[in-house]
């Protein structure tokens, strides 16, 4: 049996990122707006702005069998969300870190039609409230051709989209 070191990360980075979820839902309650917040016109800054790598694999697609490879994507500060590798895709994150995006997937050289959805994560500074690292994983599907689908799992490198 080999050892695959990107599955090992990726489980990793996936562990971490339930851990984190669980205790950012412990330790910090969302509260509701208050009427003068919901008023003012601002519009906040999506928290999960900048630049993501990671991964992708799939479960067996038909004629191919298992296929995984890089995933390269930005956010900007208003949430919205541009897919560059494996394929394009575009979609939004919301202030909470769920996830939608529609786009194409290049499988052996061929694009189908996908849609990607999941959660990102953060770990937060203890005083400041500063994300300090940020990871997502979630699903993909094909919407059309081959019929496959498969996980996803990413890690902010870069606080600029």
């Amino acid at each position: 049996m080999r050892f695959d070191l990107r599955k090992a990360v990726f489980s990793a980075m996936a562990l971490g990122a339930v851990l984190i979820c669980t205790i950012g839902d412990i330790a910090a309650p969302s509260r509701a707006l208050a009427d003068d917040e919901a008023d003012s016109g601002f519009t906040a800054v999506n928290p999960f702005h900048g630049t993501y790598t990671g991964g992708y694999w799939s479960n067996n697609i038909p004629g191919v069998g298992p296929y995984g490879g890089d995933v390269k994507a930005t956010i900007t500060t208003a949430g919205k969300v541009s897919i560059t590798l494996p394929g394009a895709g575009t979609g939004t994150v919301s202030t909470s870190g769920v996830y939608s995006v529609t786009g194409k997937l290049k499988v052996k050289n061929v694009l189908v039609n996908v849609t990607y959805t999941g959660k990102l994560v953060a770990t937060k500074h203890p005083t400041t409230g500063a994300y300090l690292a940020v990871v997502g994983s979630g699903t993909w599907k094909t919407t059309s051709g081959v019929s496959s689908s498969g996980k996803w799992l990413v890690q902010r490198t870069s606080t600029t989209p």
